[in-house]
């Protein structure tokens, strides 16, 4: 544990819980002598991280499987999300409890650590909505050093689609857009329309048009946050530690709230700094309405028509363009309306893989 008394220059204490550890490994190196030890919180030689198993999990609840895992391996257990997925049926294969565990908390984009004798599971969103503990303003906070940085690889989407057919042929789209996200343009001269949008594509198992703009939404998110990041040199502050927000301001583009995805407190001859590396918070991506049902309608195209997308046709219901091979191309209906959508929309695809949804009067043959 990390104390600071009277750092402000008032009667106060404050510290910074670093938790239980078991000795990783020991170095000694010089001159002069060196001794640097490593510790971890949850040991390699523990079954829950080397012990491979196979198990089904039927029916559970993401907290049960946890609370389980923890209890076989002598841990405790703490689940803080606000989500607790369900599982129908999970096959753990030959992996071990922490690797079967981890792949599902990605999957459901929650996070995992270990702490004094815990399994704890958090929500990264559920965090990053609370309030920064900390903001640094340019020129004026006590920072020793900086570096920002813009990241466009992988990480400057738009909006994106999950997609998915299922075994009926249906296929189950939904989008998330990001606050970057802008509407097509149409010059109103030649009517040509312009869209600057990178849109990230995702095809990914679902069962509702509600469960897909949520995937939608998870992997926006997954893929844009670390496009801007931040590292700071600081004096030490036991406030400052991962997982917790703080607040940027005078840094023009840069300004905004951050997640601290690393925090270093390090105690020398020269006193005690902290430095934190941390990463943008985006606003939360916003879904795209849910079509609503309606009376199904005689379409003049049936699944198997060989048809073509007309010039400047756009993704059924959304304001997006195709691709300009997309136009002329002959394409295969795979899907017409279906459960409450109108026989205008049109899925056409390529040997059963679908392409887009579009209007019929937008198709022709």
């Amino acid at each position: 544990t990390i104390k600071r008394q009277n750092w402000t220059g008032r009667a106060e204490e404050d510290t910074l819980p670093c938790g239980e550890m078991e000795l990783d490994s020991i170095n000694v190196f010089g001159p002069p002598n060196v001794i640097v030890i490593k510790a971890t919180s949850l040991s390699y030689g523990q079954p829950i991280r080397q012990t491979r198993r196979s198990q089904a999990w039927e029916s559970y609840n993401l907290s049960g499987i946890v609370g389980e895992m923890a209890s076989k391996n002598g841990l405790g257990s703490q689940y803080l999300a606000s989500k607790d997925p369900f599982y129908e049926y999970e096959e753990q294969d030959q992996q071990s409890d922490i690797d079967f565990l981890s792949g599902l908390c990605h999957e459901a984009g929650l996070s995992l650590k270990c702490t004094d004798g815990n399994l704890v599971i958090f929500s990264q969103e559920d965090e990053e909505a609370k309030d920064p503990v900390l903001t640094i303003k340019h020129g004026e906070s006590p920072y020793t050093s900086y570096k920002l940085d813009i990241s466009a690889t992988d990480a400057n989407y738009n909006a994106c689609r999950v997609s998915y057919v299922d075994k009926t042929g249906k296929l189950i789209e939904g989008m998330a857009y990001a606050s970057s996200y802008s509407d097509p343009t149409q010059d109103t001269e030649t009517g040509e329309i312009t869209d600057t949008n990178q849109v990230l594509e995702i095809s990914r198992q679902c069962s509702s048009i509600g469960e897909a703009q949520e995937l939608a939404t998870y992997y926006l998110r997954l893929h844009n946050k670390y496009g801007k990041s931040a590292h700071f040199e600081l004096p030490g502050d036991p406030i400052l530690v991962a997982g917790s927000n703080f607040a940027i301001e005078g840094w023009g583009s840069f300004d905004g709230k951050y997640s601290i995805t690393c925090a270093k407190h390090t105690i020398s001859s020269s006193g005690y700094k902290v430095s934190i590396d941390g990463r943008w918070i985006e606003a939360k991506p916003v879904q795209a309405d849910e079509p609503e049902a309606v009376a199904e309608e005689k379409s003049e195209f049936s699944v198997g028509d060989k048809v073509k997308i007309a010039d400047g046709a756009q993704v059924y219901g959304m304001s997006i363009t195709l691709q300009d091979w997309c136009y002329g191309y002959e394409f295969e209906v795979i899907q017409v309306g279906g459960d409450g959508l109108s026989d205008d929309r049109i899925v056409v695809g390529i040997n059963g893989v679908p392409t887009a949804a579009i209007a019929a009067s937008d198709l022709y043959t």
